[in-house]
């Protein structure tokens, strides 16, 4: 067989093999739920940037993500700073154990919400929560689908960017 034939049966033979996992209900899911060992981890934290604040000095400036997979509930929790962060796949049941934090909801005609603990809301894609460093929190993904946050947060540099209570 020629180059020529095998250069044109390669790019056939890839979208066979491509459409037979779809039908099959493949899909791009598993990578996401899937750790290099073969197996799922709980929860996933990403720091996708960081970097001390000139802006305000012994804070450190994060740019994270976390993934949170299904029937995972969170440590209860608080941050040593301010931050925002938005759902961007999931649902995400959120309880406010004690503090305040303000919502916004994707498409919602008021722009934010004051949500003030104890209290449980559910988060969804699109949706954003501002919270201050007082807030006692935690997630909880009650779904069938990993949970992806992405956050911006300002934290003081000698700390662990999340405190779990006792």
């Amino acid at each position: 067989m020629t180059e020529h034939l095998r250069a044109r049966r390669t790019p056939v033979a890839l979208a066979i093999v491509l459409v037979g996992l779809l039908a099959a209900g493949c899909t791009g899911t598993a990578e996401l739920r899937a750790t290099t060992n073969g197996t799922i981890a709980p929860t996933t934290k990403e720091v996708l940037g960081q970097y001390p604040s000139p802006n305000a000095p012994g804070y450190t400036q994060y740019l994270m993500r976390v993934t949170i997979q299904p029937g995972v509930k969170l440590a209860t929790h608080h941050h040593p700073g301010t931050q925002v962060s938005r759902i961007t796949a999931g649902e995400l049941h959120y309880t406010l154990v004690s503090g305040s934090a303000q919502v916004a909801r994707q498409g919602a005609e008021k722009p934010t919400e004051d949500v003030e603990g104890p209290t449980e809301i559910i988060l969804q894609a699109g949706d954003t929560v501002y919270e201050v460093e007082s807030l006692v929190h935690y997630g909880e993904n009650r779904g069938t689908v990993p949970v992806v946050v992405e956050m911006n947060a300002l934290l003081k540099s000698d700390e662990p960017t999340t405190i779990n209570e006792t």
